[in-house]
């Protein structure tokens, strides 16, 4: 009854303005209006951490157009105090315009902060209360945008190289410029298949999808930096540009150490109605909605930390079973 009832609320909802944020220089930050709705989150026959396949229900927020750019991210860090230009792929032709990576969780949630406080003190934007990483169940969504197929787009690779860039050659291959020569999703939003990874606020859960209540509103996810005693490991979706097609679908999910910088892993930022949970003891809750219940040590036991940093599902070409 609750899922009816939500979703009767949503339906017809209108879609809102894009919000602009003017970051520096000329440079801005557009995020657009994602409206609330049920979906059903997973795939049945992918990985299985993707299973079971449950119809939950998403509230209204705000998702970065693109992914952040290496421009974008350059004034977000030095309000940050970070490393303004941390790209691998620096020197490509656009580089300024492309997505920033070698970015950790803990470096986008730094700049998330940033960008609220730069929010907040220009008062012609909507005043919001959080800004951060989306949960997993928002990404996949945003991605989804209405559809229930492999990508966006359509099933099978054919589909995938309408919107999204994957399977290049790791010495001959980077990243692409946003919004460029691949078509953005029902919602306005470019690059969610392909081009870099993009962190979740999420703390990994192998588990999660069983203990998903069929129905549930899923929360908010928490903005603000993690304790210095939680190094478990965040999601990460949406694939990247030297990946097969398996690990671009719109349901695949993987992790890695929130400290980790690599040159596949890039981000995008959402703005949040609210209420979100804030502040230095913010903890970031699984998809499920129920809080990790693992402690450091037993991560710790049952994880490879030298996996989590340096190695990545299989690239293009190879085998996805290795």
């Amino acid at each position: 009854m609750q899922m009816e009832h939500l979703s009767r609320l949503a339906v017809g909802q209108q879609r809102k303005p894009p919000i602009i944020v003017p970051l520096d220089d000329g440079v801005t930050l557009t995020f657009r209006h994602i409206p609330a709705g049920s979906f059903r989150m997973g795939q049945r026959g992918g990985e299985a951490n993707e299973e079971p396949v449950t119809e939950v229900f998403v509230g209204e927020f705000w998702m970065g157009e693109t992914p952040v750019t290496l421009e974008q991210y350059g004034v977000m860090a030095g309000w940050a105090g970070l490393d303004p230009n941390p790209s691998y792929f620096e020197n490509l032709e656009d580089s300024a315009r492309r997505p920033v990576e070698q970015v950790s969780w803990d470096d986008a949630m730094a700049v998330a902060v940033e960008l609220r406080k730069r929010m907040e003190a220009l008062d012609r934007l909507p005043r919001v209360h959080g800004v951060g990483l989306p949960s997993e169940a928002m990404w996949e969504y945003a991605c989804r945008a209405r559809t229930q197929t492999e990508y966006w787009s359509g099933d099978g690779e054919a589909a995938l190289v309408e919107v999204g860039w994957h399977g290049e050659e790791w010495v001959k291959g980077g990243t692409h410029v946003v919004a460029g020569k691949r078509r953005p999703n029902a919602f306005g939003l470019h690059d969610m298949h392909g081009n870099v990874w993009e962190w979740c606020a999420d703390v990994d859960e192998d588990d999660a999808y069983r203990m998903v209540v069929p129905g549930a509103v899923m929360p908010w996810p928490a903005c603000g930096p993690r304790r210095k005693d939680d190094h478990r490991p965040r999601v990460l979706r949406g694939g990247s540009w030297d990946f097969t097609a398996w690990g671009c679908r719109s349901a695949y999910r993987f992790r890695r150490w929130p400290g980790l910088r690599h040159r596949l892993i890039g981000f995008r930022l959402c703005v949040f109605p609210g209420p979100v949970k804030q502040g230095p003891e913010a903890r970031a809750e699984s998809a499920t909605g129920a809080k990790a219940r693992r402690d450091d040590a037993a991560v710790a036991e049952g994880v490879d930390g030298a996996d989590l940093n340096t190695n990545f599902p299989p690239r293009s070409g190879e085998n996805s079973d290795a």
